[in-house]
């Protein structure tokens, strides 16, 4: 133990550990084999502990003092977002079902604004110029019965397994570029050890001390280059997040978020107030004031984290909310939100099973406004006609129904769930199989029953699917004149993508005006308002 430690406080890799971990809490090194880092960090004043799979390493640890426990590392018995920093040191790539389970679990324990350094074998510049041989070796290693080892990986491939457990990348750093050249040495050499200043060979003789350490300092900055390490480098460490993400909201809030939503993805949800429901409810509001609209009462169907029901309760033309989820989670969230901001525009906020909303409790023309955001791509099939025609039946005739933020499945690309151009096309045994051979990193462990269960949006809607079944006749589409379906896609456009698919789909919505159809046919997601006649 002794020796480890002394190789590890003099190692580059502990730099780069110290100089990216926070300055307090609790770290947990996760995979930390015989606990040096874990001894190592506490000895520097940090409070860290350690985990392994592997009872007779940690002995080892816990007879120098260390304190480390057998876990699987998969399964933590580790309470949700209760750690400051998970070091994981070339561990998940010996996991032979890819690194997703640990990260995963990672992603659980390590709260918002909290920090994860992992380090995995780096697939440099010389093993990608080896690639060819070192696949042919695999290949004959496993003919011959050998065991899978380890994986390695290039950043955009980490950074993409990373990112789907909602870990952002702050920065690589490759390290250990010698490890490649005295391997590379020790073959040329037929196998006997590189000479090094603790043993040297037989027959060398060192240079002066001085000269020596010239030159050893000067070898160390060569190989600690930006190119040398992308060529050489060993193994990489990616450092993740570590960013604090400020809320307004209250510790219950958050708490309730994380456990629906995991500690990596509720950040996500904390601007989408001032975000996300401003951006697509003032249009509505701008047109509704400009029509003299007051003392609305509004039906919001699926509430979700409560960030539209936030903003309309602060507008002065909204007299009462009424809304309703059928996520029991997101429920208890909204109902939080109304009782700690004194939202007393909201009335009720109601918990639906999915058959319920077949049948909603509201009279005929109960409300002035209905709001359906995200919703219509998630109702199943088999209840999405019944489930819509209750929104316009629970409409007032004069009233309002604002349908948005609804992926149109005309739209050649699906941009909801799975990201693939015409899956949504697809009979759902061949979309599945589409989306595990396009996306298998994303939905190589979904069953299929998973992948068609109620609340999947990977099917999209129609237009058809957000009128009612007698159709538009009773309707008016103030779609165009509220700022909504195509004036909505041309004033968002912020990004290159989106104003370069603008020009292409300029001349289709043009065509579909002048047909008298709805422009929006052709647009990637539906922002449709009608007024009930």
């Amino acid at each position: 133990m002794e020796e480890l430690l002394r190789i590890a406080r003099g190692s580059p890799l502990t730099e780069l550990i110290e100089r990216n971990l926070p300055a307090t809490g609790r770290v947990l090194e996760a995979g930390c084999g015989l606990g040096q880092y874990v001894l190592l960090l506490r000895e520097r004043g940090r409070v860290a502990l350690g985990a392994d799979w592997s009872l007779d390493a940690l002995r080892a640890g816990a007879r120098a003092g260390a304190p480390v426990s057998v876990m699987d590392l998969r399964a933590l018995a580790v309470a949700a977002g209760t750690v400051a920093a998970y070091l994981s040191l070339g561990v998940v790539e010996h996991d032979p079902d890819g690194p997703d389970a640990i990260l995963q679990e990672a992603a659980r324990v390590v709260p918002p604004g909290g920090w994860l350094l992992l380090s995995v074998p780096y697939w440099n510049g010389v093993r990608r110029i080896g690639a060819p041989y070192l696949r042919r070796q695999a290949e004959l290693t496993r003919a011959a019965g050998g065991q899978f080892y380890q994986y390695a990986f290039t950043r955009r491939e980490l950074g993409r397994r990373l990112a789907a457990h909602g870990f952002a990348v702050r920065v690589f750093h490759p390290y250990d570029p010698a490890r490649v050249l005295r391997k590379a040495l020790r073959g040329l050499r037929g196998g006997a050890p590189v000479p090094s200043s603790a043993a040297p060979a037989a027959g060398w003789t060192p240079a002066p001390t001085a000269d020596r350490r010239a030159w050893r300092r000067a070898a160390r900055a060569l190989l600690y280059s930006g190119p040398a390490l992308r060529l050489f480098g060993h193994m990489l460490l990616a450092t993740v997040d570590g960013r604090a993400h400020e809320t307004r909201y209250s510790a219950r809030v958050v708490r309730l978020l994380v456990e629906r939503k995991g500690a990596r993805r509720a950040p996500l949800y904390f601007p989408f107030k001032e975000e996300r429901a401003r951006l697509f409810l003032d249009p509505l509001l701008r047109y509704l004031r400009g029509r003299g609209a007051r003392d609305l009462s509004v039906l919001e169907v699926g509430a979700s984290f409560g960030h539209m029901t936030e903003y309309l309760a602060e507008q002065p033309e909204i007299a009462e909310i009424h809304c309703f989820d059928t996520d029991p989670a997101f429920v208890d969230i909204v109902r939080a939100k109304v009782e700690e901001q004194d939202l007393r525009a909201v009335k009720e906020v109601r918990l639906f099973g999915n058959d319920e909303t077949r049948r909603l409790p509201w009279p005929d023309g109960r409300f002035d406004l209905v709001l359906v955001v995200g919703v219509v791509e998630h109702l199943p099939p088999r209840n999405r006609r019944a489930q819509v025609d209750e929104y316009y039946r629970v409409l007032a005739p004069g009233g309002h129904i604002a349908i948005l933020d609804t992926p149109n499945r005309l739209f050649p690309l699906e941009t909801h769930s799975i990201g693939l151009p015409l899956v949504q096309w697809l009979p759902p045994r061949l979309a599945y199989a589409y989306a595990r051979l396009a996306r298998p990193r994303k939905f190589e462990a979904v069953s299929y029953e998973s992948f068609v269960a109620d609340g999947t949006g990977w099917r999209n809607a129609t237009l058809a699917d957000c009128l009612p079944s007698r159709g538009a006749a009773r309707l008016q589409d103030v779609t165009e004149t509220a700022g909504y379906g195509w004036r909505f896609f041309r004033d968002t456009a912020r990004s290159r993508t989106r104003r370069a698919l603008l020009k292409i789909l300029a001349g289709p919505g043009t065509a579909l005006r002048l047909a008298g159809r709805s422009p929006s046919l052709c647009l990637p997601y539906f922002n449709l308002l009608f007024q009930k006649l």
